[in-house]
C-alpha cells in the first residue's frame, strides 16, 4: 500500500485506503467503538428511522455487517434488509452473521426504483468523489416519503487521538481524516437538498471510548488511517507515548447523524 498524498481525488483516497487494508481495520474499528463506548450509534439509527416488521433497508457501505444485523432483526419476519459495498472482504465477513450483503458501488446500486422504505450509509460516504452522483442514486431508490440516515465523524473528534498522533510522530491528522471530518454536516446536507430530499435533521452525538489496557488503545491505532497514512509510525514510538500516562485510555468520538 502506497503512503504518498494526493489531495487530486480525495474521495479515492479514502477508498483506496480502505480497499488495501480491506474489511479487518474498518471491522476493528466499529466494534471497538460499540463495544467499548457509551453511545448506542446502532440504537440511534433505528430510533431515527423507526423500522418496522415488513419495511426493506439497504445499508450502502455495510462493512461487516454488524450494525446490517441489526436492520435485519428490526424488520424480520417478513422485510428485508440487505447491505452493500465495495469490499468482497467486507461482504463475506457480512454473510457470515447470516445476512443479506453483495458487493456493490454507491453510485450503482442493483434496486429498482422507488423500492425501499430506508437506506443507511454509516461512515462510508466520504469514500466517493462524486458526491452528486451518490446521492442521486440514494434519492432513486428510495421511496417518496422513505427514510435515510447517513452517519459520519464531526468536526470536533478524535481530539485525544490526534493529540497523541502528534506527540507519536510529529503529524497531524492524515489526508484520509482530513477528507471525513465534518463532511456529512457540511457537504451532505446541502447535496440531500439538492437531491430532493426533505425535513432534513442533523444531530451530533458524543461516544466516549474506554480502553482498558495502552495496548487496546495502540491496537485500534494501528487500525486507523492516521497510522497507515503516517510515514514512520511505529507502535514501539507509540508505546514510548503511554508509558507516561497510567491508567485507561479515553477516546471522544464525536458522530454526526444526519437525517
Amino acid at each position: 500500500m502506497s503512503r504518498e498524498r494526493s489531495s487530486e481525488r480525495p474521495g479515492q483516497i479514502a477508498q483506496d485506503l480502505y480497499l488495501a487494508r480491506g474489511a479487518r481495520d474498518a471491522a476493528h474499528r466499529c466494534d471497538v467503538n460499540l463495544q467499548l463506548g457509551n453511545f448506542d450509534l446502532g440504537a440511534a439509527i433505528l430510533e431515527t428511522l423507526r423500522l418496522i416488521p415488513g419495511e426493506s433497508l439497504v445499508d450502502v457501505g455495510c462493512g461487516s455487517g454488524t450494525l446490517l444485523q441489526r436492520f435485519s432483526e428490526r424488520v424480520a419476519p417478513d422485510g428485508e434488509a440487505r447491505g452493500f459495498d465495495i469490499s468482497s472482504e467486507a461482504i463475506e465477513s457480512a454473510r457470515l452473521l447470516g445476512v443479506r450483503a453483495d458487493v456493490a458501488d454507491a453510485v450503482n446500486l442493483p434496486i429498482d426504483d422507488s423500492q425501499l422504505d430506508a437506506l443507511t450509509c454509516i461512515f462510508a460516504i466520504y469514500y466517493h468523489d462524486d458526491l452528486a452522483a451518490v446521492l442521486a442514486e440514494f434519492a432513486r431508490v428510495v421511496k417518496v416519503g422513505g427514510r435515510l440516515v447517513v452517519a459520519g465523524p464531526a468536526l470536533d473528534t478524535n481530539r485525544e487521538l490526534y493529540e497523541f498522533h502528534k506527540r507519536a510522530t510529529g503529524a497531524n491528522p492524515s489526508d484520509a481524516d482530513k477528507i471525513a471530518l465534518g463532511f456529512v454536516a457540511e457537504r451532505v446536507r446541502d447535496g440531500l437538498a439538492r437531491a430532493g430530499f426533505e425535513e432534513l435533521d442533523t444531530a451530533t452525538h458524543t461516544n466516549r471510548v474506554v480502553f482498558p489496557a495502552p495496548s487496546d488503545f495502540l491496537d485500534y491505532w494501528k487500525a486507523t488511517s492516521l497510522f497507515a497514512r503516517t510515514p514512520g509510525a511505529s507502535l514501539e514510538e507509540g508505546r514510548r507515548v503511554l508509558r507516561e500516562r497510567s491508567g485507561a485510555v479515553t477516546l471522544t468520538k464525536r458522530v454526526t447523524l444526519l437525517s
